[in-house]
Parts: C-alpha cells; structure tokens; sequence
C-alpha cells in the first residue's frame, strides 16, 4: 500500500509522512514525502491552458507536436506525403502476376 498527499502544505506533508507506516508519494506537497509524482504531459508540457503550481515543465513540447501535425497534414492535403521514398514498391512483374488472378 501507498499513500498519495496531493497540493498538502509541505511541512504537513511532512508530518503525515512521518506518522505512517506506508510510503507516502507527494504531487504537489514539497520535499518531505517519500518520493515524487507529476503527470507525465505536465512534465512535457503537452497541456499550455493551464499550470497549477505544483507543476514544474522540464520540456514545451505541445508546440512541437502541433508544428509537427500541422506539417503532417499539410503533406498529405498537398499530395507530398507519402512519397516514394516513404512508400514499399512492388515488382511490376509481380503485380501484374496478381492483377490476372
């Protein structure tokens, strides 16, 4: 069993984590429990709405992603993706071996 203290005032924390017999995983509740959780999209920084305190981005990367599928989309809407060398060629002779069956 674990316990879990989410945005507990830190030395509170502390004070739970010290009277229980079980590991104590903080969110938000400062250095005294006994080991740390953060989502991980808080983590990346996929979710740029909103920041509660407790979180600490140690990346940006919901602006990466966005560039990312932005540019996606726009290969494929222009017909530039996929191309030849992102495609599997089939032998023509092959092919015309299945097209009579």
């Amino acid at each position: 069993m674990i316990g879990s203290l989410e945005c507990v005032p830190d030395r509170l924390a502390e004070l739970v984590t010290k009277e229980v017999s079980i590991p104590v995983v903080g969110m938000g509740s400062g250095p005294y429990t006994d080991g740390q959780a953060l989502n991980i999209y808080d983590i990346l920084g996929l979710f740029d709405r909103f920041t509660p305190r407790l979180v600490k981005k140690y990346a940006n990367l919901s602006e990466d992603i966005l560039r990312a599928l932005k540019q996606f989309k726009e290969a494929v809407d222009l017909g530039k993706f996929p191309d030849p060398d992102h495609s599997y060629p089939i032998n023509e002779e092959v092919l015309n071996q299945l097209k009579k069956k």
